[in-house]
């Protein structure tokens, strides 16, 4: 069979299966041929992750309320072309797949399109707690290694100590009217980007989730990956910093921190 009806038929078979899925929790009813067609499509490209859920559902009931906080509604077809914006935006800024963002936020639409427009990169989102000390993020943000740093004008004390080689984007402002500091802001980012779709990147955006422990700061909790420190890139496996098959996942020892963290994998 030729390479390109090999592709065809995988991408045949995904779609099927994505149609199951779709089936089997209520989201497939009886829409037109065209529009099946497309819901599978989208979630065959972008997966069933926040970018292809939400792409999925521009698809499906665009003009839908999807987020109402204190500026308003958004629809899900609006959700999807704001995030573009933010993706390609932050793509601007030097963020790739399998690079890792930063997100501290309270819960609004920022919070929302900070994370579906990293997953659109393929880069992945480290959530951090909004309970951190100065310190503490700063330590995390190293350690992780994120590149750029979404976060609401009301944590700017902590994020003033955060090194400057680290892109900080505002993703919420009490009073829109009223700039203060050189960050640039995620609706700014909207009404200058482009809101096309981004190229479908090869691996989904994973979600870092932060996990407090009895002592010293906070450890990562990523699901089964791992990143060359070297270049910011996640390969396929590791063996406790090096390469190689993963194995349940091994657990490495922090050199004189007196604790352990999971290997990324």
């Amino acid at each position: 069979m030729p390479a390109r009806d090999g592709r065809v038929a995988n991408l045949v078979s995904v779609m099927a299966q994505s149609l199951l899925a779709l089936a089997s929790t209520g989201v497939v009813r009886p829409y037109r041929p065209d529009k099946l067609f497309r819901l599978a499509k989208t979630l065959a490209y972008w997966g069933t992750g926040p970018a292809g859920g939400y792409a999925a559902l521009a698809v499906r009931m665009p003009t839908a309320i999807g987020i109402v906080d204190e500026r308003g509604p958004l629809t899900f077809d609006e959700i999807h072309r704001r995030t573009n914006a933010v993706a390609n935006a932050l793509a601007e800024f030097g963020v790739q797949e399998g690079d890792l963002v930063g997100l501290l936020a309270r819960n609004h639409r920022g919070f929302v399109e900070a994370t579906v427009g990293v997953a659109k990169l393929g880069a992945d989102v480290l959530y951090l707690n909004t309970g951190f000390a100065g310190p503490q993020l700063v330590e995390v943000l190293e350690r992780e290694q994120a590149i750029a740093l979404v976060y609401d004008e009301e944590f700017a004390p902590l994020v003033d100590a955060v090194p400057d080689s680290v892109h900080k984007v505002v993703a919420w402002r009490d009073n829109e009217s009223v700039s203060e500091g050189s960050a640039s802001t995620l609706d700014e980012l909207i009404a200058s980007g482009d809101d096309v779709d981004v190229r479908v990147p090869s691996r989904e955006g994973r979600a870092v989730i932060m996990t407090s422990g009895t002592t010293g700061s906070p450890k990562g909790a990523s699901r089964g990956l791992r990143v060359d420190r070297g270049r910011r890139r996640w390969s396929p496996g590791c063996r406790c910093g090096t390469a190689g098959p993963c194995t349940s996942p091994p657990r490495c020892s922090t050199p004189g921190a007196g604790r352990t963290s999971t290997c990324r994998c």
